[in-house]
């Protein structure tokens, strides 16, 4: 058991602080991401929005964005793609990771491909042959485009 009088207890208060800060900047994001998904016609909630934009911009972390698109209506994907549009990039192996996730929104799943091919230029050879029959027409397009002019190519050979 810790108590004030044992040597950890000031390491773990610190780190339970620490935690604590962090779950609560988690549950501010996740509280703005939908405030941008609540948008509604004729600008219903579009000043909660901007606000929330400007949140969700200085966060800075695009992954939890592109997981919002997920049942999000055309109206939420526009403020969603802008904030994507304002945010840095991850790594490359956490943007592969989401290109690869079929469950997630095809839209978002090609944000994170187009993020990607500019971190990795080696990336369309490694995923667009297994893209081929995709749930996303985003990427498969990509993906067919490409195998059929690898085609064009062998049959010009």
């Amino acid at each position: 058991m810790l108590t004030s009088a044992s040597p950890n207890f000031n390491h773990f208060r610190e780190r339970s602080i620490s935690d604590m800060i962090l779950l609560l900047l988690a549950l501010q994001a996740q509280t703005d991401l939908d405030t941008l998904r609540a948008v509604g016609r004729e600008g219903v909630g579009n000043a909660e929005a901007a606000r929330a934009w400007k949140k969700v911009v200085e966060g800075g972390d695009l992954l939890p964005l592109l997981a919002a698109f997920d049942g999000a209506d055309p109206r939420a994907a526009n403020w969603l793609r802008c904030a994507a549009d304002a945010m840095p990039s991850p790594d490359a192996k956490a943007l592969e990771a989401f290109v690869l996730d079929v469950r997630r929104h095809g839209e978002a799943r090609r944000i994170a491909y187009e993020r990607l091919v500019k971190l990795d230029p080696a990336a369309p050879g490694r995923l667009l042959p297994g893209l081929l029959d995709d749930p996303s027409r985003e990427l498969r397009r990509d993906a067919v485009a490409r195998a059929t002019g690898e085609t064009k190519n062998a049959e010009e050979l």
